[in-house]
């Protein structure tokens, strides 16, 4: 989900600079190029399994955080970079929130954005987005709609919807 959303934030107009980062600390200094963004991975959380003995339905949430930065030399107050700040943060937004970053999950949501505060000159915003893979199953019977491709002897299915129907087994032949 870190490269999609990197290379979405990549066409957004006015960024100067977007990159990924493992945590928020290897950032030594702000960058000199502003406006910026950077990504960083969020969370993981999970549902119980939703299905009785012997099946298996769990939805997941991950997170990933969207640190917007911009620096205006002339106002050492911030108040000039935080108005430049704010039209880069809703241009990023507009590209990111109802995105599906990858097919077969849900889109990216907005869960929390807060002002993280300056940092060498650079007025730091960060954005929590979220996305819900589609819900994980595992049963005796699956129904699966999707797209087939082959190549040579290898078969692909590319799951689009996946539903347990372990409850029709007992109907086979």
């Amino acid at each position: 989900m870190i490269a999609a959303i990197i290379a979405r934030l990549k066409t957004v107009p006015g960024l100067r600079l977007v990159e990924g980062l493992a945590e928020w600390s290897v950032l030594e200094e702000p960058p000199l190029l502003t406006p910026a963004a950077y990504v960083l991975p969020g969370t993981t959380d999970a549902a119980r399994n939703g299905l009785a003995a012997g099946g298996f339905r769990q939805q997941l949430r991950e997170t990933a955080q969207v640190v917007l930065l911009a620096r205006n030399l002339r106002d050492p107050h911030g108040a000039a970079a935080a108005q430049d700040l704010a039209a880069i943060r809703d241009a990023a937004r507009a590209s990111l929130l109802g995105w599906v970053p990858i097919l077969g999950w849900q889109p990216l949501e907005l869960v929390s954005g807060s002002l993280v505060g300056m940092e060498a000159d650079a007025v730091v915003w960060r954005d929590l987005v979220e996305k819900f893979r589609r819900e994980v199953v595992h049963g005796h019977l699956l129904k699966i709609k999707g797209v087939v491709e082959k190549q040579g002897r290898v078969t692909h299915v590319i799951a689009g919807h996946i539903e347990d129907v372990s409850d029709l087994v007992s109907e086979l032949p």
